[in-house]
């Protein structure tokens, strides 16, 4: 697994400790991508509208949550500190219609220690170890999200017609139960909706099951459109 993300600048990582934003805010988010299951040969589709949400979550944290599909959809919990941006956790539910069966899975992520998705002092090219563990409720089994986040830099990212400046860190992932492939993602945050700017996810992930392998990809991307949140 590889990710890209755009986060915030630091002038307004700094502004957003003790975060005291909308407890509840709807971003305009829009996107395209697709997901498919090699049982089956099983497809579904995002967007092009992926409601996006942020919500209080306490302590000067928030919740961003995504949903790339009414059977897709996940979500991170992240808390300001004087290092730079954690992550606490989060959710990922998915859901596969086979026709004559369903299959839903949720997995809940927690990281202990918070794991450093952006730090402040940072160089480029620096790079630093951030894991979390996670259970899935369908399965009874217990996963490992971890991988190695490098420094890029800053860039500026343009979200309807305004300029945002942002650092890019990169994130090479990797799952012992797993042969990962490649996967991107670009979110960046603003102090007000602490919502992520840009994303492109490429994933590809082969799994061993009782019929064989089972290999799963994803390739898609959504950008906020608007700094003027929907409601």
């Amino acid at each position: 697994m590889r990710a890209a993300i755009t986060a915030i600048t630091v002038r307004t990582l700094r502004g957003m400790r003790g975060w005291s934003g909308p407890r509840w805010v709807c971003t305009r988010t829009r996107g395209t991508g697709t997901e498919k299951l090699s049982l089956l040969d099983t497809t579904q589709e995002w967007g092009p509208r992926l409601p996006a949400t942020v919500t209080g979550a306490g302590g000067g944290c928030w919740t961003y949550k995504v949903e790339y599909s009414t059977n897709h959809w996940q979500d991170w919990t992240y808390c300001p500190a004087d290092v730079g941006l954690r992550e606490a956790g989060g959710t990922s539910f998915q859901s596969f219609d086979f026709v004559a069966f369903t299959v839903d899975d949720l997995i809940v992520f927690r990281c202990d220690p918070l794991g450093d998705t952006i730090r402040l002092a940072a160089e480029p090219g620096e790079s630093w170890e951030q894991s979390c563990d996670g259970s899935s409720e369908a399965r009874g089994t217990h996963v490992t999200s971890a991988g190695t986040n490098t420094f890029v830099g800053i860039e500026a990212v343009e979200v309807g017609g305004d300029e945002v400046r942002a650092t890019t860190t990169s994130r090479r992932g990797r799952s012992p139960a797993t042969r990962p492939g490649p996967r991107r993602s670009t979110p960046g945050t603003r102090c007000e909706t602490a919502s992520p700017l840009e994303t492109e996810r490429t994933v590809r992930v082969e799994s061993p099951s009782p019929i064989g392998q089972v290999v799963y990809t994803e390739r898609g991307g959504y950008r906020l459109v608007s700094l003027v949140p929907e409601r």
